[in-house]
């Protein structure tokens, strides 16, 4: 089963490493919500066209309609999006008109080149590249964003696809404050250490721990396939960094062999997150929601709360058809009473198996899922007594 894979917005994550990129942070997350109202304002009557290479903007006026984007040669692409890729992002011609520009007019089709974020569309197919800077289009995830107007310009027929995260059904983005909670949280280095919080079963597969979170293992698995995409480490680079530590003591941090930049920093985040733990978490929603009358819905915060646990303790695919985590129906699991927002048996549950290592990682991670009114709680908080008193223990 084809599983819908969430909006990658790869400056969001890398926000707070790259302030530059903060204002593209803002446009999402202030444009998500418009992006349902907006597929509902479409009516059938502008449907005459039933390609699927037409977009919208989020701030498109009412009486807009979706038009097409040009492809590589400048010429009106109709169709499907096969021949399209990320740098296709010239449209026929302007929307109707724009909600943000002072005169009401919008000049995107004149304008691209200067107003599209990165003159590129973001959350393309990687695994189906045309080549360098050719990737294909992905019309249930590809955006761009117009920086002018604070726009995001989106596939027509997304509308479908899109509603789990506009509803708060799953993870469409992380935001920069979470982003800077996660780097207090995870004491990230730009080289290669044995976290000393790690379990007993990571220890034992000389687990290895790179920027914020990235972890690797003696055991070759798709984090092994991301080091060499990202930092061109081979196997036997992985291997001797894993002996050298494990087997000899090894401190990365005073031989600089294996350090690691800012930007790698961020470019393994964002690779590991979009390809494994985003998905993993919206698979273990979908399948939760899959039992319930009507499917339970989630905020921003409550949201990367979840994203926390799936980043830290895992919510790989190991059910029988492998399209969710069985963590969802573990009760000695946190992640099963986020998910059906219980806050007592969620405590109770902690309070009982969460070793006190841990407890620093997990109480502010249930301060963001369960206490909705603490306007500090992304303000990573060192005092667990305080915490602990908050979330009812």
């Amino acid at each position: 089963m084809s599983e819908t894979k969430p909006l990658r917005a790869p400056s969001i994550l890398a926000g707070a490493i790259e302030p530059d990129n903060e204002k593209i942070t803002d446009i999402i997350f202030q444009s998500v919500p418009k992006i349902m109202e907006k597929v509902k304002e479409i009516t059938e009557s502008d449907s005459v066209c039933t390609c699927k290479a037409r977009v919208i903007c989020t701030n498109a006026t009412k009486d807009s309609v979706p038009h097409h984007v040009k492809n590589g040669e400048g010429l009106i692409h109709m169709g499907n999006i096969e021949e399209l890729n990320k740098t296709n992002i010239e449209l026929c011609e302007n929307f109707e008109g724009c909600t943000k520009s002072p005169d009401g007019k919008c000049m995107i089709a004149q304008k691209y080149k200067e107003w599209i974020a990165d003159q590129k569309w973001k959350a393309v197919d990687e695994t189906s590249s045309q080549g360098e800077g050719k990737e294909k289009l992905n019309q249930e995830t590809s955006y761009m964003v117009c920086t002018e107007y604070e726009g995001v310009i989106y596939f027509k027929d997304d509308g479908q696809a899109l509603r789990p995260y506009i509803n708060g059904e799953a993870l469409l983005y992380l935001s920069n404050n979470y982003i800077k909670w996660l780097k207090v949280a995870e004491e990230g280095k730009n080289y290669p250490y044995c976290d000393e919080a790690d379990s007993k079963d990571a220890q034992n597969k000389k687990t290895v721990t790179l920027g914020i979170g990235f972890t690797f293992c003696k055991d070759e698995d798709e984090h092994w396939k991301i080091l060499e995409e990202v930092l061109g480490w081979t196997e036997e680079d992985i291997n001797e960094i894993i002996h050298e530590i494990f087997d000899n003591g090894k401190d990365y941090s005073i031989d600089d062999k294996y350090y690691i930049t800012d930007e790698q920093v961020a470019e393994l985040f964002n690779t590991s997150i979009y390809r494994e733990y985003i998905p993993n978490l919206n698979a273990a929603i979908k399948a939760n929601n899959a039992k319930k009358k009507e499917p339970i819905t989630y905020t921003q915060r409550e949201l990367e709360a979840m994203f926390d646990f799936s980043y830290n303790s895992g919510l790989a695919k190991d059910s029988e058809d492998h399209t969710y985590s069985l963590s969802i129906e573990d009760e000695e699991k946190i992640i099963y009473y986020y998910l059906s927002k219980d806050q007592d048996g969620g405590v109770k549950a902690v309070d009982a198996l969460t070793p006190d290592k841990d407890m620093r990682r997990r109480l502010n991670q249930m301060n963001l899922f369960f206490n909705p009114d603490d306007e500090k709680a992304y303000e990573f908080n060192e005092n667990l007594d305080q915490l602990r008193d908050s979330l009812g223990f």
